[in-house]
């Protein structure tokens, strides 16, 4: 759209909003605003259900819920080393190569803290204790 600026910056109004409840008004106003010009992207927020959720998370951390930036990156980085090879002989041997690709990903980011992560850890924590209160979580630097 011409306006696409400005659309994404009502947007942007909804998912840096300080709660849930700003976020919703922004959403609303959103929706009526571009309801006639837009209808299609106006229906595709007509189910919230799931769209704050993130909401329930420390401010610090959100904008890296609310993005694929990492999922992204390893997805790209996942297509560039599958097309190095020519073919694949079964699905089996692509589910390895991706399960590698993964498991390297994993390692090489294992003791990295993801921006925002490391000054809410504790309150993380509690919200994992809380969600799972039979398990317990490994620490970063303990071992199995």
């Amino acid at each position: 759209p011409r306006d696409r600026k400005a659309v994404l910056a009502d947007l942007k109004l909804v998912y840096t909003a300080d709660n849930e409840e700003g976020a919703a008004a922004a959403l609303e106003a959103f929706r009526t605003k571009y309801r006639k010009n837009y209808p299609k992207v106006v229906e595709k927020f007509a189910d919230t259900r799931s769209l704050f959720s993130f909401y329930k998370y420390p401010k610090e951390i959100r904008a890296s819920i609310y993005t694929t930036n990492l999922i992204e990156n390893m997805n790209k980085q996942l297509k560039r080393n599958t097309k190095r090879k020519e073919q694949f002989p079964n699905e089996e041997s692509l589910d390895r190569c991706a399960f590698c690709h993964y498991s390297d990903f994993n390692g090489r980011f294992a003791h990295r803290t993801h921006r925002g992560f490391d000054q809410c850890r504790f309150g993380i924590e509690l919200l994992f204790d809380e969600k799972y209160p039979a398990a317990k979580p490994l620490r970063v630097g303990q071992g199995a």
